[in-house]
């Protein structure tokens, strides 16, 4: 695919696709917001085993979670005394996160748009900016997306980022006889995926993502 296509253009599609089901997938895949409220509030800290060592303690903590999805890390940040705040593209995802924050009794700010924009009114607002899986593969230009993430910080901010690595699924082809390497890994081309949550669901809208692996 062509990357003429515009960052606007990418965002818009994938608003489309992350608004289509994603509330539904959630619950299928989480329970209600209630029920997965009650498995946060026992063990906080479990949801966030791969992020704690690295962010210290987190109570009293200004916190930015762009691409929060469905708000189980900013819930159980918020948990822990966090003062947490999400960027997200979709309505549906807020819906579950004020919910999902609602039965655990804490608070969250969550801000529905274009991350690339909504930082406009957030600037050095935050000690830390934390993202986790699949976060980098929306934005088609990471120079700019990287400073973004700088305008949110206070002076001395940190960013913790817990990515996938992009080897095994633009590069790696998984057969019987073994792996494979195949395609460019170095490519910057844009391609069509499915949402993650599309697995979470029986009856399917099929809208796909556009991204950059």
């Amino acid at each position: 695919m062509s990357n003429e296509v515009t960052q606007d253009e990418i965002s818009n599609q994938n608003r489309i696709a992350w608004e289509a089901q994603s509330y539904q997938a959630w619950i299928a895949a989480y329970g209600t917001p209630d029920e997965a409220a009650r498995k946060l509030v026992r063990a906080p800290a479990h949801k966030l085993r791969r992020i704690l060592p690295y962010l210290e303690y987190p109570k009293g903590q200004k916190i930015a979670n762009p691409l929060g999805s469905h708000g189980r890390i900013a819930v159980a940040l918020a948990l822990l005394g966090a003062d947490v705040t999400v960027f997200d593209i979709s309505g549906p995802n807020k819906r579950y996160a004020t919910e999902l924050a609602e039965s655990a009794n804490v608070e969250i700010e969550y801000l529905v748009g274009d991350f690339l924009i909504l930082d406009d009114q957030q600037h050095e607002q935050f000690d830390w900016v934390v993202m986790e899986l699949g976060v980098l593969h929306y934005f088609s230009d990471l120079d700019k997306f990287v400073q973004v993430l700088k305008n949110l910080l206070k002076p001395n901010g940190k960013v913790i980022l817990n990515e996938l690595h992009p080897l095994l699924k633009k590069a790696i082809e998984v057969g019987e006889d073994g792996v494979t390497l195949v395609g460019d890994y170095f490519s910057k081309d844009l391609e069509q995926a499915n949402t993650p949550y599309d697995i979470h669901l029986i009856d399917q809208i099929i809208t796909q993502c556009l991204i950059r692996r």
